[in-house]
């Protein structure tokens, strides 16, 4: 929940009724309130801390997504439960003075907290009870009007309040409601017990039975992700498995029945809100409580399953206090002292043509070999979504400020065409040609390698500490902590690219000594030899997990062992 919500709803804060208005600007204001949320939170209701860049989408998405299943995800303090919760349900009252809504709170106070909320707009907002006098009861002492349920003058008849309002398990028997709103309600206590976090996923998944129609009836999940396996991704599973998830809108996909708009605190290496959350803050709650951090403001909970990397072999470097040098340290000790220019630079480019949201990302990241110790520093990141024209702007820029022995740009699909653009750039503005060549290069026996393989072979690097990127490479710096568990991977992929320029330690015939002792482990262990189908030389065999699983019975062991040796 956001509890700065409250302190910006006081009674002096509140809109006036304006002295002179004509009855036209009454009616063109009270039009624009029900149909446009985000003029209702900012010109009726008072909000004035909401910034189009920021809340104009989440605005947008309410009003205009129609799905039955909503899942909106933003970070603490972005104003969520003020928009989604507090201002939305006004806006649905707005429009029908019948409605029946269920708000849910993490606990019953912090239902009635929104319950006084939205009372103190129906109560004190000059401005709002000026517009809209219908749904303001006469009398509110007379009125059923306290902390868990208001009533608003109605033109029919019905059983339940229009707002109901009530804690995560609590009971509403002998009730129905057109809308339900659950909001923030993973609590502490479920984030550090499954057992808490199993009651509150079952107690939700009962959430359907309440709707007055469970076809039509909407069920408005508000929230941000705080772990694996949270109340928010099984109510993405239930809803949406085995649906393919397609982007509708900014920062919104649907899958199945379900809508979901989300969004992170940092995008592209800067706060979405810095004026309510700085980097420096940021930055300094997921260095000294990464927990905290990734579960109120990251969105993106850390995977508890089997990771690509380990997070604790990632190293960070920082500038000189003069600003000319790179220095590796950790823990107190330096490692390197370099200037930038002292070491071979590179430019990796993996492209994306898409611009949309959902899509893969761009990542150019400009790498620097350290020397004497060969350690992969990132100087610079750039991983988002923008368009290849900008793309190529940033290439020249880079090349001139870097001077790269090499940009390496992967080639596949349309990516082909990215040097083909650069040279059309280079002799159309009399610019030098940037020293593109293509990924991978002509022979890599990585070449056939899927997207997952070309990843995996940076472990080395990682688990000796060679890799160096800067704490302000936000998405780069969380794609090597979480992978696989992230959405986009683009900026290790392309990192990827370096070990076809600057081979890590550990040589082919190393790794394939690696993967025959893994073999023989197995082999010794479970007493079977991995197979790879319809292949004679299993040296050069592709791994294929299914295959071997299905020559496993249900002991473990393989089910036709006579001729195997």
């Amino acid at each position: 929940m956001d509890n700065s919500v409250y302190e910006i709803t006081s009674p002096e804060n509140l809109p006036k009724k304006p002295v002179t208005l004509s009855d036209e600007t009454k009616h063109r204001m009270k039009k624009l309130g029900r149909d446009n949320l985000y003029y209702l939170c900012k010109v009726i209701l008072g909000y004035d801390k909401l910034i189009p860049a920021v809340h104009m989408p989440m605005c947008e998405f309410a009003n205009t997504v129609k799905a039955t299943r909503r899942l909106k995800l933003m970070p603490r303090t972005h104003f969520k439960t003020t928009i989604w919760t507090i201002a939305l349900t006004i806006q649905d009252i707005i429009r029908d003075c019948n409605v029946t809504i269920l708000m849910v709170a993490d606990t019953g106070t912090n239902a009635s907290r929104f319950m006084r909320e939205i009372q103190q707009h129906f109560e004190m907002n000059e401005l709002f009870r000026w517009l809209y006098p219908e749904i303001i009861p006469k009398n509110f002492t007379k009125a059923t009007w306290s902390q868990t349920e208001m009533i608003v003058p109605r033109t029919k008849v019905r059983r339940e309040p229009t707002v109901d309002a009530i804690g995560a398990t609590g009971g509403v028997e002998s009730r129905h409601y057109d809308i339900i709103r659950p909001d923030d309600l993973v609590t502490e206590k479920c984030i550090r017990s499954d057992v808490e976090m199993e009651a509150l996923n079952e107690w939700a998944g009962g959430l359907e039975s309440l709707l007055n129609v469970p076809e039509t009836g909407l069920i408005d999940f508000t929230g941000s992700r705080k772990k694996k396996g949270d109340l928010y991704e099984v109510q993405k599973k239930r809803y949406g498995d085995g649906f393919e998830e397609q982007e509708i809108g900014p920062h919104a996909t649907k899958c199945g029945d379900m809508a979901i708009f989300w969004r992170r605190d940092i995008e592209e290496g800067k706060p979405i809100f810095p004026e309510q959350n700085s980097l420096a803050f940021l930055m300094r709650l997921k260095k000294w409580d990464p927990q905290r951090y990734h579960a109120q403001y990251a969105n993106s909970p850390k995977g508890t399953g089997l990771n690509t990397f380990d997070d604790g072999d990632l190293r960070h470097w920082h500038w000189s206090p003069d600003g000319r040098m790179i220095v590796c340290a950790y823990e107190g000790e330096v490692f390197l002292k370099m200037h930038p220019f002292a070491g071979e630079r590179i430019i990796v480019y993996d492209p994306s043509i898409a611009q949309r949201k959902g899509s893969s990302q761009n990542s150019i990241l400009v790498l620097l070999k350290g020397t004497p110790l060969p350690f992969r520093i990132v100087l610079e990141a750039h991983i988002g979504h923008y368009p290849p024209d900008e793309a190529i702007r940033l290439l020249f820029e880079l090349d001139k400020k870097w001077k790269p022995s090499l940009i390496s740009v992967e080639h596949r699909g349309f990516q082909g065409a990215i040097k083909y653009w650069t040279a059309e750039k280079s002799e159309r503005e009399g610019l030098p040609m940037p020293p593109i060549v293509s990924w991978p290069p002509k022979g890599s026996p990585k070449a056939q390698w899927a997207k997952e393989e070309h990843i995996k072979g940076c472990q080395p690097l990682m688990r000796t500490n060679l890799i160096w990127t800067h704490r302000t490479h936000t998405e780069l710096n969380e794609q090597f902590e979480f992978h696989p568990n992230v959405r986009w991977d683009d900026g290790v992929d392309s990192f990827s690219q370096s070990l076809d320029y600057w081979p890590s330690m550990i040589s082919e015939a190393e790794m394939m000594e690696n993967v025959q002792t893994e073999r023989d482990f197995i082999e010794k262990n479970i007493g079977v030899i991995p197979l790879f189908p319809g292949v004679q030389d299993v040296e050069t065999a592709v791994w294929d997990e299914m295959e071997f699983l299905g020559q496993l019975n249900a002991t473990g062991y393989r089910q036709h062992m006579r001729g195997r040796r």
